[in-house]
């Protein structure tokens, strides 16, 4: 597992009680397993990385609220969280919009 992957660590996250999103949180920032630094560190601390988790969840249950299979764009994509290195403005928006989410 290279930087690339902890740059972009993806996995479903859909349905995770808190303590199981702060484990996740705790396991995304760990270094990778041949000793190299995780970037994901320097960009996100744990609280933000919270955050962006329950920003997720929040939009799958609008999605799915909707009536949008859980298997179809948008709700599929709510269901992975990327915890991007690179933030661009795209992310800000995002984080902007996430937090005038109901919930």
């Amino acid at each position: 597992m290279g930087l690339d992957t902890f740059a972009k660590y993806s996995s479903d996250t859909s349905g995770m009680s808190e303590n199981e999103k702060v484990a996740y949180i705790r396991k995304v920032r760990m270094d990778g397993p041949n000793g190299e630094e995780n970037p994901i560190r320097d960009h996100w601390t744990e609280a933000e990385m919270l955050r962006e988790l329950n920003y997720h969840e929040k939009g799958y249950a609008i999605a799915v609220w909707l009536g949008i299979p859980d298997d179809r764009y948008p709700a599929e994509n709510f269901k992975f969280v990327d915890f991007e290195v690179h933030q661009t403005p795209m992310t800000y928006i995002k984080r902007i919009l996430g937090n005038a989410l109901p919930g």
